[in-house]
């Protein structure tokens, strides 16, 4: 069961029931920066209104190709629709979460974060750290389609390994290491996701699994059979592990 912080819980009651898009979901979804960091002054409360349906994006046949994360989605709120967007400036993500700081915690329909959806879309960096230290029990949060966080989703997308160090060291200093010990819908933590996509493990998978092995949260047989299954590239994991 994944940590939710006290806000999340809140999170259906300071969304605005869903109505059509407002002017800020166009104006993140046309990437217009400017005009939505005015409109943040102007109308901050569109900042956590949701929608239900995606048609409107479809207009035109202007479909994006990042549009594939939320275009089946619902309850949608623009910050949703931010973290799928390519390039977008840290000041106009900064902006946004101190105008509505709750609006991390706003779920689409599969109970994805703003987090998640911007670790499917492999942003930068300081993107992601941005996100990940506005409330770092995010990461322990599961979606509800794959049970994935945002280890699992980070192993699938085959994220930079700069990024996943800074998530380890998050999780480290802010106490969500559970997130490494949690299992998705077919049973796998996130160590187990990385050895099931790569014929050969990753120098960063190896932080991944030194990071799990020394959480109280993973049971030594897990360890034992990552080890039997992939005793090459983890013959040294059982002396992670007292």
């Amino acid at each position: 069961t994944p940590i939710v912080s006290s806000s999340t819980e809140s999170t259906a009651a300071m969304a605005e029931e869903s109505q059509p898009p407002t002017v800020m979901h166009k104006l993140v979804y046309d990437c217009n920066w400017n005009g939505l960091l005015k409109r943040l002054e102007t109308n901050p409360e569109e900042a956590l209104q949701t929608v239900e349906e995606t048609t409107w994006m479809q207009q035109d046949g202007a479909c994006l190709p990042q549009d594939d994360l939320i275009i089946e989605a619902s309850n949608l709120a623009p910050i949703h629709i931010l973290c799928t967007r390519q390039e977008v400036p840290i000041d106009v993500l900064d902006a946004y979460l101190q105008s509505q700081p709750k609006s991390i915690h706003l779920l689409t329909s599969d109970n994805r974060t703003p987090l998640h959806l911007a670790c499917y879309a492999k942003q930068s960096l300081d993107f992601i750290q941005v996100l990940s230290q506005a409330d770092p029990e995010t990461l322990a949060w599961q979606e509800s389609f794959d049970g994935w966080n945002v280890f699992h989703i980070c192993v699938h997308c085959d994220t930079e390994e700069d990024v996943m160090s800074t998530l380890l060291q998050i999780a480290t200093s802010k106490g969500t290491m559970e997130a490494l010990a949690m299992k998705d819908r077919n049973g796998r933590i996130p160590i187990v996701l990385a050895c099931n996509v790569r014929p050969k493990i990753a120098k960063k998978d190896f932080a991944l699994l030194h990071a799990a092995s020394n959480t109280e949260h993973l049971d030594r047989s897990l360890l034992e059979e990552l080890s039997r299954n992939y005793r090459t590239c983890l013959a040294g994991a059982l002396q992670l592990k007292p």
